[in-house]
């Protein structure tokens, strides 16, 4: 039963705004004024019930009155999201086109019917929807006694090998499935599911081609499966073993080539990632060169792709392992590729992660001339907003161990106003009461020795998660508000926190 309550409740603003226009377009009737009267209601009282508005717009009716304008209100808004999607969605529009095609038939309009399914036959192949190319030549091949201009025996043929297709399709894809759940069995544990006997039961069970089993393109599908439900539950430590040992049978298996090279870098980051989530950081340095070499390999083939990514690795590796000059070189060595300048994650990369290190370094003075770079004008404005207002925290942050105490309260109003709509979001109640944090600080004297003040940087502190390496916050709040407390550097209990 569909729940109508439920339903609003999740539609998007987009979702809601198109639905109003569809009314708008389409209804004009007295009943239709009763629909948008009982969608405003609904989107107004999500926590309403059946009873309860029917009270309300039918105080002296029947039930079943009710019913009928309901089921016509989730009617007209099931027909107003599909329209909308089959802007944003190539399958759900292609479904949209084949219903059309049958309406040309069901309209003797044979020619145009084909013409169509002709144009979502195309996109289909090209997409791999084999369940679509089996509607597509289903109705094709009704037609073709009434329209001549269709081979039959072609499309029969056409009908015939996309079954086939489909039928390897439905395997692998049956294949993933069973490996997910046999995971969620285990607990998503791959030393409890004894990988390759599941594998072979499956295979057998399904009867799959003992060849497909062994196609480079199976397996990579199978090792994607197995790592995302593996990331999904954070097992980190699960999912690195299994990565490092997936890495050495494809490389004894020859299965990545020039093809598939890129298969193979993004394995590669994938064990990094995996390196930095659980805080081996000296660890990921072997890995990160060879994610270099691979980078290098073919012709520097997918060096453009990834070379960005390579950095971000490099960087994390250096900043987290105490090689700050390491670090810092790497970074200008960045900073001097001028045909970079401009791009947002170049400018902010190379600028922000400067910042961060010349803070860490003790170089004050340096860090805010870096920071400074990211208020040009030409590069301020390509940012979005919610970098800027990260960057925000972040000068002030240096503002607060500058002392600069009196233009750090005028700035802090200045924040408060230029990102309001922000601060109003559940996303950064976080951002919010750290910068109230801040604005206390600066209205009492040694603030960090108060109780009062403490007390409340302790609850920020209970509040907050984990530290995690490469989150958004280029300075942790966290980290330094326990540098403030327990009056050390602020590299120095980053250090602390990972060892």
């Amino acid at each position: 039963m569909r729940d109508l309550f439920h339903i609003v409740q999740n539609l998007s603003k987009e979702e809601k705004r198109a639905f109003n226009l569809f009314l708008n377009r389409t209804q004009k009737s007295e009943g239709s004024k009763r629909v948008k009267e009982l969608f405003d209601w609904v989107n107004k009282n999500p926590r309403g019930s059946d009873g309860v508005i029917q009270q309300k717009l039918y105080p002296s009716g029947k039930k079943g009155t009710y019913y009928v304008l309901k089921n016509r209100l989730l009617d007209d808004l099931e027909k107003s999201l599909f329209l909308m999607h089959t802007s944003y969605s190539d399958r759900i529009k292609l479904i949209y086109q084949i219903g059309v095609a049958k309406i040309y038939i069901n309209k003797l309009l044979f020619k145009e019917a084909l013409s169509l399914l002709k144009k979502v036959e195309k996109k289909a192949e090209k997409e791999g929807h084999f369940d679509l190319l089996m509607l597509v030549y289903f109705e094709i091949t009704g037609v073709a006694m009434e329209y001549q201009e269709i081979d039959l025996g072609k499309y029969l043929d056409k009908q015939m090998k996309v079954l086939e297709q489909y039928k390897e399709f439905l395997k692998l894809d049956q294949l993933l499935k069973h490996i997910a759940y046999r995971l969620f069995k285990s607990n998503y544990a791959i030393k409890d599911l004894e990988l390759n006997q599941v594998l072979k039961e499956i295979q057998e069970k399904l009867s799959v081609n003992p060849e497909l089993m062994q196609s480079s393109k199976v397996q990579f599908e199978i090792h994607n499966c197995i790592k995302r439900v593996l990331l999904q539950q954070q097992n980190f430590h699960e999912l690195y073993t299994y990565l490092t040992k997936s890495l050495a049978d494809f490389e004894a298996q020859k299965l990545y080539s020039k093809s598939t090279h890129s298969y193979k870098i993004v394995h590669q980051v994938w064990i990094i990632n995996c390196l930095f989530k659980t805080l081996q950081f000296e660890a990921a340095q072997p890995y990160i060169q060879q994610l270099h070499d691979s980078l290098l390999a073919y012709n520097k083939i997918s060096y453009a792709k990834y070379i960005w990514t390579y950095y971000q690795c490099q960087y994390t590796q250096f900043f987290y392992s105490k090689q700050l000059h390491q670090a810092i070189a790497l970074l200008e060595k960045i900073e001097e590729e001028k045909h970079h300048k401009g791009l947002p994650f170049y400018d902010v990369f190379v600028n922000l992660n400067l910042t961060t290190i010349y803070y860490c370094h003790g170089n004050l003075s340096k860090a805010m001339k870096q920071l400074s770079s990211l208020f040009t004008k030409e590069t301020y404005n390509n940012l979005s907003t919610e970098i800027q207002f990260r960057i925000a925290i972040v000068e002030a942050i240096l503002h607060f161990d500058n002392e600069d105490y009196n233009f750090l309260e005028y700035r802090l109003q200045e924040v408060k106003k230029q990102f309001r709509k922000l601060l109003q979001q559940a996303d950064y109640q976080r951002e919010k009461a750290f910068i109230k944090l801040l604005w206390k600080s600066l209205q009492i004297a040694a603030p960090f020795e108060q109780t009062k003040m403490t007390q409340m940087i302790q609850t920020f502190l209970d509040a907050s998660p984990a530290f995690e390496p490469g989150s958004n916050e280029a300075i942790s709040y966290q980290l330094w508000l326990c540098a403030k407390l327990e009056k050390k550097d602020y590299y120095q209990v980053v250090l602390e926190q990972i060892s």
